[in-house]
């Protein structure tokens, strides 16, 4: 049911790409960053890491340009897979602030990073998915370049492609061409054998029987395993048939070679592993040690019981190894005399393979894996991970409905198991065949689906999904917010706001909103959707945090936000909202020159005519839609009158009007 005036304010929260609706006529909460983290910062590049950026790098091309534009602007965005560009990134930074790199939270949205998240001198690595989502809008590049400018320090942004890259960007998009392989491989075992000099073995090794899996053009992560595999067969601890076969199988070849034959604790070390890659250790051991007792639990007969699991069965260090998976030390995030151990496979992509692998050949796994990865607390611990593993699984699927797993999640309570959804959604829809099975799913739960269903749909909507064809988004927007229940009514609310930070749909979404005030939308939920995104576009939230967050968008549409701006007053739920910042800022307009401005800006979107006679008539029309409000109405336009005749004796040559 919608709320009422005096009802206590449906509050709904969670991180987010944009915005979203606190209530359908409530503040719009928006989260930055998770809410259990103070900085955006997840680790500092270890000193380890910087010596090897250091003198185990080879230049990609473009990467001279790369420097200049990181130098000149303090931001760069590197684009083009296969180049190395997250090698480049930390030693562009080293070269700039060679004992402060650190990468931020891919999760966290450039706009929600300020000034006081960063340190002056040091230098930051932000690095995109390689998947849909990660389009940088003009609008967030604008904002932290200012913030990276005010706070001084450098920040290389890491997309997989320059067309993803916003227009003001592109002065500083620069597009990496993979190294010389050979020339990586080669300078990989002079940093390793180098310091006895023993390098002639291992290079023999690569020349003579190892260029042949190894291309020119090839990433570097590949060019430097070719490198170890020549150091170990030189030193007698690997066949070279063996390492021949690693380098010339794909990632689920490789899988498909190892994963097999092992208890329930290497296949659920394994598997964490790969959904949690680069967490650190005790992370790792935790939720592998609770997926184990999953996998152990769903064999058992229904009157056996669970076993305790052998205390000393085998040692972490011998676990990690057979599952091809390794522990790392880096410096600690939030301590920087502390140290952490993180763990990752051995090969780049073994994760996603892992993943591919054990969801397409053991499908009895799957409701363990489902209930274990995508229940709350993973969630709600590592939602860009997760959805990161959701999109692994489900693109490519061979299965007769692939966005299942998605569906089920969509319709979940909480809030951000549905958001994780909607993200994995709107990826999925750019891959061209899935994008008409999405479109189909989301047309359904329009038509028919759950309260919850419809918010993820609205979610989804809000995305670059949805602006590929804004007249259909809005009409299923506008079908979604009619919905009587306050969710999927929030979730329109959001979508909407998303959308207005988009210019070139700025007057169509208004023109849409405006007429979703309309009397016949009075008993359906879209009057209270159109007067809640009114309060935010005409800015008459009390609290300041949310009231210039579409002063431009009210600037260029001011005839449409007129219009919302009177619905909003003159609406018996809404009205007293609005008549509460009017009246704060009648308070401060006699000793304040901006509420002067902002009083006389909303006050004559509903008065245009604040002269006696004119006035007295409007506030009589206002005061008959909120009769317990009538001496505060008076207070506010005798206030905006007296701001108005301040304003015009101070203007030059200006003078007072009769």
């Amino acid at each position: 049911m919608l709320g009422h005036p005096g009802q206590a304010l449906n509050a709904a929260f969670g991180d987010q790409l944009g915005v979203q609706a606190g209530t359908v006529y409530g503040p719009v909460t928006v989260h930055a960053r998770p809410k259990d983290r103070d900085t955006p910062v997840v680790r500092t590049v270890t000193p380890e890491e910087i010596s090897h950026v250091t003198h185990e790098f080879v230049h990609p091309r473009n990467f001279g340009l790369a420097a200049r534009v990181l130098a000149d602007n303090r931001v760069v965005v590197l684009c083009g897979r296969g180049a190395g560009r997250s090698f480049a990134a930390r030693r562009l930074l080293s070269d700039l602030a060679p004992k402060d790199v650190a990468e931020l939270d891919p999760e966290t949205p450039l706009r929600g990073i300020r000034p006081d998240d960063l340190t002056p001198g040091h230098g930051y690595v932000w690095e995109a998915p390689e998947l849909e989502r990660n389009t940088l809008a003009d609008r967030d590049f604008r904002q932290i370049h200012g913030v990276v400018r005010a706070a001084r320090c450098w920040l290389v942004i890491v997309l997989d492609q320059a067309s993803r890259a916003p227009e003001s960007a592109s002065t500083a998009t620069v597009t990496l061409g993979p190294p010389s392989a050979s020339q990586v491989a080669l300078e990989t075992i002079g940093r390793r054998r180098g310091a006895d000099g023993s390098v002639e073995g291992p290079t023999l090794v690569l020349k003579r029987c190892l260029t042949s899996w190894l291309a020119e053009d090839d990433p570097p992560d590949k060019a430097v395993r070719a490198a170890d595999f020549a150091i170990r067969v030189d030193e007698g601890t690997c066949e070279l048939a063996d390492a021949s076969a690693e380098l010339s199988d794909d990632l689920d070849a490789s899988v498909r070679n190892w994963f097999e034959g092992w208890s329930h604790r290497e296949y659920a070390t394994a598997l964490t592993v790969a959904f949690l890659e680069y967490q650190p250790q005790e992370v790792i051991v935790t939720h592998s040690m609770a997926l184990e007792e999953r996998f152990r639990r769903a064999e058992l007969a229904e009157d056996e019981k669970l076993a305790p699991p052998r205390l000393f069965d085998k040692s972490l260090a011998r676990t990690l190894r057979d599952v091809r998976a390794l522990s790392e030390v880096r410096v600690h995030p939030g301590h920087r005399t502390l140290t952490l151990e993180t763990v990752r496979f051995e090969r780049r992509g073994w994760a996603g393979a892992v993943l591919r692998h054990a969801w397409r050949q053991y499908p009895a796994t799957r409701a363990v894996l489902r209930d274990w990865a995508f229940g709350n607390s993973m969630v709600l611990a590592f939602p860009e991970a997760v959805r990161r593993a959701l999109l692994t699984i489900t693109s490519g699927s061979h299965e007769i409905e692939p966005l299942s797993v998605a569906e089920q999640l969509a319709g979940a309570q909480s809030y951000r198991v549905r958001l994780l959804a909607a993200r994995t959604l709107a990826d999925l829809s750019a891959q061209p065949a899935l994008e008409a099975p999405t479109r189909t799913l989301l047309e359904g739960w329009v038509a028919g689906g759950t309260a919850y269903q419809k918010s993820t749909a609205a979610m989804v909507y809000s995305t670059s999904f949805g602006m590929k064809d804004i007249g259909d988004t809005l009409a299923r927007l506008a079908a979604i917010g009619q919905s009587p229940r306050v969710t999927p009514q929030n979730a329109t609310v959001a979508a909407v706001l998303e959308l207005l930070g988009r210019p070139e749909f700025e007057r169509s979404v208004l023109n849409t909103v405006v007429s979703w005030t309309r009397a016949e939308h009075q008993s359906t939920g879209l009057r209270f959707v159109s007067l809640s995104i009114g309060l935010w576009v005409a800015g008459l939230w009390t609290d300041p945090r949310h009231r210039t967050m579409f002063s431009d968008v009210a600037e260029r549409n001011g005839d449409a936000v007129r219009s919302l701006t009177r619905s909003v007053v003159r609406d018996p739920t809404f009205g007293p909202i609005a008549l509460n910042r009017l009246a704060d800022l009648a308070f401060r307009a006699s000793h304040e020159a901006e509420a002067r401005r902002e009083l006389l800006r909303l006050t004559k979107a509903v008065v245009p005519d604040l002269r006696w006679w004119c006035r007295w008539r409007a506030g009589a029309d206002l005061a008959a839609a909120h009769p317990t409000q009538r001496l505060r109405i008076w207070h506010i336009l005798r206030a905006a009158r007296k701001a108005e005749r301040t304003l015009d004796r101070e203007r030059p040559g200006g003078h007072e009007e009769g």
